[in-house]
């Protein structure tokens, strides 16, 4: 099972419509689109004009998204508190991949994150280890969350490349 699918079937049970999501790396806007479906409110980040526009394509029929061109970092610019927190870490599907998720960026906005996310909020990690960057990143991502409560890991196979799925509950 993709780690994506991984992660949105264990998190439909926890979602409900009152609640504030972020997407973190909003990408193509697949998860942009699977929280608007389920929660009242859903800041999406990134820091690709691509990614912003495919995500409005895609989730055209949502009234509750605020698409957010900004290093997810930031988070605090535009959150003050959340139920639920989503990273998808690597780089945009079909695009240059040389634009990626860096290590500094995300150990800061995964502090900052948690720190918004509200007593009883969820915090889902897909780590992408295959690309360049990929394994340093999950390695930095690792010792941050590693003081975390981690309820929940997920990967498909036991390659060290392959993605992994971190739930984290506050």
């Amino acid at each position: 099972m993709r780690p994506t699918t991984y992660n949105q079937k264990y998190l439909k049970y926890l979602l409900k419509d009152d609640m504030v999501a972020v997407d973190m790396t909003m990408g193509n806007g697949n998860d942009t689109f699977f929280l608007a479906s389920k929660v009242k409110e859903v800041f999406a980040f990134d820091i690709q004009k691509e990614a912003i526009e495919h995500t409005m394509q895609r989730c055209a029929l949502f009234n509750n998204i605020h698409y957010i061109l900004d290093d997810h970092a930031n988070i605090r610019k535009y959150v003050n508190n959340a139920d639920i927190v989503l990273f998808n870490l690597g780089y945009l599907p079909y695009s240059d991949k040389p634009i990626i998720t860096k290590s500094d960026s995300t150990i800061k906005a995964i502090k900052e994150a948690y720190d918004i996310l509200k007593t009883g909020g969820y915090m889902s990690i897909i780590i992408y280890r295959g690309h360049k960057g990929g394994l340093y990143e999950y390695h930095a991502v690792m010792q941050t969350i590693s003081k975390y409560n981690i309820i929940e890991s997920y990967k498909a196979h036991t390659s060290l490349t392959e993605p992994v799925v971190y739930i984290i509950k506050k």
